[in-house]
């Protein structure tokens, strides 16, 4: 594979998922945008009970995403966290709530007690180009060539793109553990263009344009016009990765 393109600096965001007791999940993530925590109880078949805390936000209104995730109550235990889906709708959440909860599923019916992602992906370069890698619990598991949308290598997954039937087709060519891995670097690669994003220019979420409603809960139509931006949120973990989760 290609080596990283020499550029100003890198997205990171780090999940840490821990199983302190039994029939409890906490689950961590935090990058230059976001920091959250969902914690899920469980009776070893299904979800009793699920919570979270929204802690750094880019507006106003992600916060709100917090009283949807309840609703995942019920939720059977299963090894492929992105069925939670087939329980809940996860555009009516907060993406990033909504995918700890799946995570924390799946460590649940893994019977695992911690796991940690660690992704990287360094700023694109003029053709928009970037070489994305996943770390799971310190190990290299993943790395993408990135052109734009599209993934160019290594072999198995050249020629997908990181939207448009992603996840379907990784759940059809990925076992349960490839699958989480391909599901937690896409989401990274796809939050990192936030770093090309000016967020000094904004003033609302519905400023970042159209194309964005419909995809969470906070960029629902009646909701993305009232959502302001929380000022002084934006971290660069670039050259300390060390602060993420404070660890």
């Amino acid at each position: 594979m290609a080596p990283p393109h020499p550029n100003a600096g890198a997205y990171r965001r780090r999940i840490r998922i821990v199983a302190p007791v039994e029939g409890q999940v906490v689950a961590d993530l935090e990058d230059d945008f976001h920091r959250f925590r969902v914690e899920l109880h469980h009776d070893g078949r299904q979800v009793t009970s699920c919570t979270g805390q929204a802690l750094r936000f880019p507006w106003t209104e992600c916060p709100g995403a917090v009283e949807r995730l309840p609703e995942l109550a019920g939720a059977p235990l299963t090894p492929r966290g992105t069925d939670v889906a087939g329980h809940a709708d996860p555009h009516l959440h907060c993406t990033h709530l909504f995918d700890l909860a799946g995570l924390a599923v799946a460590h649940a019916a893994g019977g695992r007690y911690e796991r940690q992602y660690d992704a990287v992906i360094p700023d694109r370069d003029a053709a928009l180009v970037t070489h994305a890698r996943l770390f799971r619990d310190g190990e290299l598991v993943m790395a993408w060539d990135l052109e734009g949308l599209e993934i160019k290598a290594p072999l198995l997954y050249e020629g997908v793109m990181l939207r448009g039937g992603f996840m379907r087709w990784a759940n059809s060519h990925l076992d349960p553990e490839g699958a989480e891995a391909a599901a937690v670097l896409r989401r990274a690669c796809e939050i990192s263009w936030g770093r090309q994003t000016p967020w000094d220019n904004l003033e609302r979420a519905l400023d970042i344009g159209d194309f964005m409603l419909g995809v969470c809960h906070t960029f629902r139509a009646g909701v993305a016009e009232v959502a302001l931006r929380v000022k002084g949120t934006v971290r660069d973990f670039t050259d300390r990765p060390g602060d993420l989760l404070g660890s």
